[in-house]
């Protein structure tokens, strides 16, 4: 359904001279991916109402598609199994969240995702195909947002700021390093020599 509404997006553009043909595939894609992002991050938001979790929600979102943008990570083979799976792990970090479990707990193992996502840095996943160069730009990139979101979460912890809020943002930086790691152990990425 999604990658039917996508294909005729692009045919859309492509009659309307917005593009060309050759420019086709690329923006069908394009569409493809944003309408999925779209309908899951609208399911979250959604759900975050639902749960009255709106502002640590937003936290977290940003934590995890600012990271999860320049790091890459483990992807589904299907839009369903990721959206499932996206939609599960909220409710999951909705768990961890009401069951107040200790920040302190938290901060040692966002300390160590960060260790994960500073060491590793990015993953080349084969729908993004980086160049070399792209590549070591994208794993730059990781390093110097992670360490940022490091220094925002000790300042939040400082200034004593909700614990709902610290909590959630941890968790996107936690999920980022899970994801990337997993890509990397099941060798989800391509190679390239250089």
């Amino acid at each position: 359904m999604v990658d039917n509404i996508s294909r005729k997006l692009a045919d859309l553009l492509v009659q309307r001279k917005l593009i060309n043909r050759q420019e086709y595939d690329e923006y069908k894609y394009a569409l493809l991916c944003n309408i999925e992002s779209f309908i899951s991050f609208g399911s979250i938001i959604l759900l975050s109402f639902f749960f009255r979790l709106l502002i640590p929600t937003l936290c977290f979102l940003f934590s995890f598609i600012t990271i999860r943008k320049r790091s890459g990570g483990y992807h589904f083979n299907s839009f369903l199994k990721c959206y499932i799976s996206t939609i599960a792990i909220y409710i999951s970090i909705v768990y961890i969240g009401f069951n107040s479990f200790s920040l302190i707990y938290f901060n040692f193992i966002t300390a160590v995702a960060s260790v994960i996502i500073i060491i590793l840095g990015a993953v080349n996943h084969p729908n993004m195909n980086y160049s070399s160069e792209e590549y070591l730009a994208a794993k730059e990139s990781a390093r110097i947002v992670i360490i940022l979101f490091d220094i925002i979460i000790i300042f939040m912890n400082y200034i004593k700021v909700p614990y709902s809020i610290i909590l959630y943002t941890e968790i996107g930086v936690i999920l980022c390093s899970i994801l990337l790691l997993l890509s990397k152990i099941i060798k989800q990425e391509v190679k390239r020599n250089g």
